[in-house]
Parts: structure tokens; C-alpha cells; sequence
């Protein structure tokens, strides 16, 4: 299992899981700050993009091989 890059988000905003094993990957990111929070994911091979977050809410996505999570970042 990989482990997820962060780049720049507060430590508040860096809570998830990303489950390599097989042919599909799966994220699931959660904001636990006080405030909303945008992420950027960033994909090899495909598009990157945004996700804006409340507080306490989550979301998730999957993908299938080759394409992988390179990051997480606020830019």
C-alpha cells in the first residue's frame, strides 16, 4: 500500500487512505479542520482535480492501472 503524498495543506486537512492493492486504487480524503479545505489531486496519466471540502465531510474515488496518485496539494 502507498501512502499519500501531501503537499502544503494544513495537518488539520491531511486525514485519508489510499488502498493500492490490485488492479483498482481507491482514495478517501476527510477534512478535519474548522473550515473548508480545497485539494488538488493530482493523477498520473489523467487529469488532475479539484475537490473543495467543509468541515467534517469527505470524498472518495477510484481509479484503475495505470493510472496512480502522485499527490495531494493546496496549489
Amino acid at each position: 500500500m502507498k501512502g499519500i503524498a501531501w503537499s502544503g495543506l494544513p495537518k488539520c486537512a491531511r486525514h485519508g487512505k489510499l488502498s493500492t492493492s490490485g488492479v483498482t486504487d481507491h482514495l478517501k480524503v476527510w477534512n478535519n479542520c474548522g473550515y473548508k479545505v480545497k485539494y488538488h489531486v493530482k493523477l498520473d496519466y489523467s487529469s488532475d482535480y479539484w475537490e473543495t471540502l467543509k468541515p467534517g465531510w469527505q470524498f472518495t474515488d477510484s481509479w484503475k492501472y495505470p493510472i496512480a496518485l502522485d499527490e495531494i496539494s493546496n496549489k
